[in-house]
């Protein structure tokens, strides 16, 4: 695939781009477990790292297991609570000066997620999408160990990805519920009240795994609209 021209782009294309190549780099993976190349959770975020290089052809920055330090939370009075909150993204894509997409992964290709380890990936996609500091979208700071800090300010265009691999076994079980199910449900959280549907920025690839084999990839969610390949299956939002 070539490489993006010199041009310069708009914060939408970027992040329209590295869509496309997190999808490229999703069906690479379903391919890696068809020949069983995918053992675990670790694994597949390896594969999904180098995936996405090979497509973008290191168009982008791409850096795994981020923590970010979120702003600090209000507390009764509207102070703000002195107490650090840092949440772990698995993937940050960034152009040079902002975060495009951030992308939680989950590998349960024999069952379906834990309830808890999904709602903390939701809300911490939540958090990394839609906080604001001082009326402006905050800022991440990657310690790169023997370089000057770096700073990405999070696109007003950015998307979030939440990846799964699960059985497809318990697939209409599993669907008829994510959403509501699992979004977040702390007071305040922008995401919160989004009842029936994903929010617009949030995108779901999954891959439907039976015995050795791949049943089915989809994706769900506006942000893969422009971006989802002839043929694929879309999964129903009917959360």
């Amino acid at each position: 695939m070539p490489k993006p021209s010199n041009e310069k782009t708009t914060s939408l294309q970027d992040v329209e781009t590295a869509l496309t190549y997190v999808r490229d780099a999703w069906l690479a993976c379903c391919s890696d477990y068809e020949s069983e190349r995918l053992n675990s959770e670790a694994c597949l975020q390896a594969a999904f790292y180098s995936h996405f290089r090979t497509a973008s052809q290191d168009a982008f920055k791409v850096y795994v297991g981020v923590k970010v330090a979120m702003p600090p939370a209000k507390v009764d009075g509207g102070q703000a609570d002195a107490k650090k909150r840092h949440v772990f993204v698995d993937t940050v894509i960034c152009s040079d000066t902002e975060v495009l997409v951030s992308v939680e992964l989950k590998y349960t290709p024999r069952a379906k997620p834990g309830p808890s380890g999904l709602k903390k990936d939701i809300r911490t996609l939540s958090q990394m999408r839609n906080q604001i500091v001082e009326g402006k979208r905050f800022s991440i700071e990657l310690d790169r160990r023997t370089a000057a800090v770096k700073k990405y300010k999070v696109s007003p265009h950015a998307r979030m990805v939440l990846g799964i691999f699960l059985s497809e076994r318990v697939r209409d079980d599993f669907d008829s519920g994510l959403w509501q199910d699992h979004k977040p449900s702390t007071e305040g959280e922008r995401w919160t009240d989004h009842v029936g549907k994903l929010p617009p920025k949030l995108g779901i690839c999954f891959a439907f795994a039976e015995e050795g084999n791949l049943a089915d990839e989809a994706f769900a969610g506006k942000s893969f609209e422009f971006a989802r390949p002839k043929g694929s299956a879309a999964a129903s939002s009917r959360k």
